[in-house]
């Protein structure tokens, strides 16, 4: 399990399993790399597979900053540790980050994957909102109650999109994010 030192002594824990074309597996916010834990499984048949805890997630230092720019720099600085190039799969709000990494340094990550993920901020479709994930309202709403309930937050967001757990693997969830 090797741990990749950042600035201000940070430690960005990572793992990779397989042989063959490197696939970095980016997680989303609020997420652990072990949800990913049947992937993981099927990539590393034919390919290397690497995957982290962002800061402030699993194994890896609880230091901020938490910003786009440091979580891309993260990235960046775990594929150079890997050996670039690496395809770079990604969900939610880390699709932000390797993008990022991209656009700057495509001799580090030529292809991002979009594996998912749902939308949010303020859509618009002939100048009205497009849904709920849309509104800026519910989004406002959310970042309350994350700010007030951390984890009434967390199962509003995990439960919904994990209809496989049961109320048992929501609160492990939950649990294994808080710690």
């Amino acid at each position: 399990m090797p741990l990749l030192e950042r600035p201000e002594g940070v430690l960005i824990h990572w793992e990779e399993r397989g042989e063959g074309p490197l696939v970095v597996l980016v997680t989303p916010m609020f997420s652990t790399h072990d949800v990913y834990e049947d992937l993981f499984d099927l990539l590393a048949r034919d390919h290397r597979l690497v995957y982290y805890d962002v800061r402030g997630v699993g194994q890896s230092s609880r230091v901020g900053p938490y910003d786009i720019d440091t979580d891309a720099g993260d990235l960046a600085a775990v594929v150079e540790a890997a050996g670039p190039p690496a395809v770079v799969a990604a969900s939610g709000e880390s699709l932000h980050r390797a993008a990022r990494v991209a656009a700057a340094r495509p001799d580090l990550i030529p292809l991002v994957l979009n594996v998912g993920g749902t939308p949010t901020g303020p859509q618009r479709t002939y100048g009205k909102s497009s849904g709920l994930a849309g509104s800026m309202t519910v989004i406002q709403a959310f970042v309350q109650l994350i700010s007030s309930d951390y984890r009434g937050g967390l199962r509003s967001a995990i439960a919904p999109a994990n209809t496989q757990l049961d109320d048992a693997g929501v609160r492990d969830r939950i649990e294994k994010l808080v710690e």
